[in-house]
C-alpha cells in the first residue's frame, strides 16, 4: 500500500511537469540525444534515494512509452520489464553505475547521451520494460516509404531508429544473445523518409570516385 501510494504521488508529479513543460521533438539531425530538463528531477530524486529504485524505472518506463524520452535506437524489447513482475521488490536490479550517471547527469556533470546509454542498457537487460508497439519515429509510419518488392506489413513493424534510413523491424521479432545477455533484432527493416528525398538524389547517382556510395536496391 505505502508502495502505491508513493508510486501514484510520483506519476501525478510527472504528469503535472509534462502539462508545465514544453516538450522537445525528436530530432535525428540533433547531435546528441536532448531530454526534457525536468525528467532531471526524477533522476535527482533516485540518486539521492528519495524514490525507490522501482518507482524510478516505473516512471522511467511510462516517459519512454509516451515518446517523452526519446531513445535514438530503441532495443528489442516487451511490455514485461524485471521490475514490474513484483512492485513490492526490494532486490536491487540496476548497476550502481546507471545510478552514479543518473545522479552526475541531474547535476550536468554528463550530457543526455550518457544518461541515455545507461536507460538502453535496462531495456536490454529486460530491467526496464517498453512497449515497442507504443514508440513513435520522427516520420508518421504511414509516410515511410519502404520498397514494394519486400511485402512489408506496417501493421507489423515497430520503429527502432532514424538516421539516413528510417529502421524498423517486427514486433517481437527478438534474438536473445546468450554471451551479451541481452535481446537483439533478428531482422530490420529499412525505409525511406520522404523528408530526405534530395539527400537520397545525391547518392543515388555515383560518377565521383571520390566520394562514398549507399546501395539500396529495390528503389529503381
Amino acid at each position: 500500500m505505502i508502495f502505491q501510494i508513493r508510486l501514484l504521488v510520483v506519476l501525478i508529479t510527472l504528469f503535472s511537469l509534462i502539462g508545465s513543460s514544453a516538450l522537445i521533438p525528436n530530432s535525428s539531425a540533433q547531435e546528441e540525444t536532448q531530454i526534457p530538463d525536468w525528467i532531471k528531477n526524477v533522476a535527482e530524486w533516485w540518486a539521492n534515494n528519495e524514490i525507490s529504485e522501482q518507482e524510478f524505472l516505473t516512471g522511467i518506463e511510462y516517459l519512454i512509452n509516451n515518446n517523452i524520452i526519446f531513445i535514438p535506437f530503441m532495443p528489442c524489447g516487451g511490455d514485461f520489464s524485471t521490475a514490474a513482475s513484483d512492485p513490492t521488490l526490494e532486490v536491487k536490479l540496476i548497476p550502481d553505475w546507471v545510478k552514479n550517471n543518473a545522479g552526475w547527469w541531474a547535476t550536468n556533470q554528463i550530457g543526455d547521451a550518457d544518461f541515455i546509454n545507461g536507460i538502453e542498457y535496462l531495456i536490454k537487460k529486460g530491467i526496464l520494460g517498453i512497449d515497442n508497439k507504443k514508440i513513435k519515429g520522427e516520420v508518421p509510419i504511414d509516410d515511410v516509404i519502404f520498397s514494394p518488392a519486400w511485402g512489408v506489413n506496417k501493421d507489423k513493424l515497430v520503429f527502432i531508429a532514424s538516421s539516413f534510413f528510417e529502421v524498423y523491424g517486427a514486433h517481437g521479432d527478438c534474438l536473445f544473445d546468450p554471451d551479451a545477455k541481452i535481446n537483439k533484432w533478428r531482422s530490420t527493416t529499412l525505409g525511406l523518409n520522404p523528408n530526405k528525398v534530395d539527400e537520397y538524389n545525391k547518392v543515388a547517382l555515383w560518377n565521383d570516385p571520390q566520394n562514398a556510395v549507399v546501395v539500396y536496391p529495390y528503389f529503381t
